[in-house]
């Protein structure tokens, strides 16, 4: 049988946004799928779609500046660098549960945290954006 852990090397993983989800199969399973199904993009859909193949169910906002014509009485005004900021909703903590089958002897019943959600997302955005990051309600 071949080692697990082949793909994953070859794939360039474990990457600097590893963190502890990736230390169960469900996570490296997860990873792996992503590394090699990411097409790339800048679209809210993408990122969202990103997201959910590592686990973690989110919504993005986008900020847009105040613009007569297409702007309501009431809405924010956000000029500057706001028209590049786009904020991350997500959980308050995504975990991970042992599963049969998904999961292997010795890991963890359950893992959680969001560095990998954050790492992934400020990887991949566009460089000229900024992604912030709300957790829970």
């Amino acid at each position: 049988m071949a080692d697990p852990r082949c793909g994953l090397r070859v794939a360039g993983l474990p990457d600097k946004c590893s963190g502890v989800l990736e230390e169960t199969i469900q996570g490296r399973k997860g990873a792996l799928l992503t590394k090699l199904t990411s097409t790339g993009g800048q679209s809210t859909g993408y990122f969202i779609e990103l997201a959910a193949s590592l686990g973690y169910m989110v919504t993005i906002e986008e900020f847009r500046p105040f613009r007569a014509g297409h702007s309501r009485a009431g809405d924010l005004l956000t000029n500057g660098p706001w028209v590049f900021t786009w904020l991350v909703r997500a959980p308050e903590v995504s975990v991970t549960e042992f599963r049969a089958g998904r999961s292997a002897a010795g890991e963890r019943l359950r893992t959680w945290g969001n560095d990998t959600l954050e790492c992934k997302i400020n990887q991949l955005k566009p460089a000229h954006t900024i992604a912030l990051f709300a957790y829970g309600d």
